[in-house]
This record gives C-alpha cells, structure tokens and sequence, in this order.
C-alpha cells in the first residue's frame, strides 16, 4: 500500500468537518497531535506504517504524537512537518541566505 500523503502533509482529510472547505486544512494551519491521531484512526492508517512509508522511525513520529519531543531539530522537526504540526521553514540552511540581524 502507499500511505504517502499529499502536500501539505495528508492534502485532503475525507469526511472531515474539523480541517476546512472540501476537508482540506490550510497549509498555513498547523495541527495538534490530537488531529493527526484522529486522522490516523479515520483513514485505518496505522502510525507505524505511515512512518516507514515517508520514511520516518516509527518511533520519532510516537514520541511527537506523545509530546515527549516537539520537533524541533533533525529527524523529528522532519516528521513533524510531514505530518502537519509545524510549518515548512522559511528560510534555507545556507549561511549565505540567512536573515541577518541589523
């Protein structure tokens, strides 16, 4: 099967009232781990297998479904915005580009 969710992270939520118009969330809206939960018990989806489909250890997406970590760095701020609970960044890696104070 292939679990790989559309841009941004799930795309369209089926049946669901909570996400917007047409069940798609803005991509601008970020949500809890509460509503990627439900979304993962709506859709028959299993954590563990959504993980390994994108490409996540299983137990990175737990823990941010938990709170035991809030996706700031690495791997986990990674799965963190494939699922939708923190935003893309806005900026590159590139020293070169980063916002410089004044």
């Amino acid at each position: 099967m292939n679990f790989l969710l559309k841009t941004p992270a799930f795309g369209e939520f089926a049946n669901s009232h909570e996400f917007g118009k047409n069940g798609k969330m803005p991509s601008e809206e970020v949500r809890t781990a509460e509503q990627v939960a439900a979304w993962f018990a709506r859709n028959g989806i299993t954590v563990t297998s959504w993980a390994r489909e994108n490409g996540f250890d299983p137990k990175i997406v737990y823990a941010l479904l938990s709170g035991r970590t809030r996706g700031r760095h690495g791997k986990s701020h990674a799965a963190a915005v494939a699922l939708g609970m923190k935003s893309k960044a806005d900026f590159t890696t590139n020293k070169e580009h980063l916002p410089l104070d004044q």
